[in-house]
């Protein structure tokens, strides 16, 4: 019988690096109002995590932080600045996550491997998502998402793997074309 749910004491401020890494038994964490920081893979690997609220006093997620865990969906803090390397990566039951618009930069892999991802809420205007820098594969291997903004929805939102097959469809499309006109 391992560990199923933490309940955090108002007095904490941080949560230490890979403090619950692979603690798989995990499913339910409770987080105060006044909690800063949440380590490096503090949570990473608890493929069981599935109940979690992060208040909005949180403006740390650092890297690998829910890495592999097992999130369904995800309410990033309002005063979050920047999504850190791999923070969500792994994450194979994540299907939803909410992106506030305080969000500057995403770091790479940051979704890697989240194959069933689906919707990415931001709560702000389109130009202001497209004006937040990413780092390239910081969507790599994702499911085909949608980012749905306060203006409208930005689509699609292709995998690698589903680009890789729409632009090879186009050249066997060209290629017949050419076949075509030639004859």
């Amino acid at each position: 019988v391992g560990l199923t749910s933490v309940i955090f004491s108002n007095n904490v401020t941080g949560i230490a690096r890979q403090a619950f890494e692979g603690c798989i038994s995990l499913k339910k964490v409770i987080i105060p109002k006044g909690l800063n920081v949440i380590g490096e893979a503090s949570f990473s690997h608890c493929t069981n995590l599935t109940d979690i609220i992060v208040p909005d006093s949180v403006t740390e997620i650092y890297s690998f932080a829910f890495s592999g865990a097992g999130l369904t969906n995800f309410i990033i803090p309002k005063g979050i600045k920047q999504i850190r390397s791999c923070t969500f990566s792994s994450c194979t039951n994540l299907e939803s996550i909410t992106i506030p618009a305080s969000v500057t930069y995403i770091s790479d892999y940051v979704f890697s491997k989240s194959q069933k991802l689906s919707m990415i809420n931001y709560p702000s205007t389109k130009s202001q998502w497209n004006a937040i820098e990413k780092k390239e594969g910081w969507d790599k291997n994702s499911g085909p998402y949608i980012i749905h903004c306060t203006d409208g929805d930005i689509l699609p939102c292709l995998s690698e793997k589903s680009a890789e097959i729409i632009s090879a469809h186009k050249s066997f499309a060209e290629k017949q074309n050419e076949e075509i006109y030639y004859r």
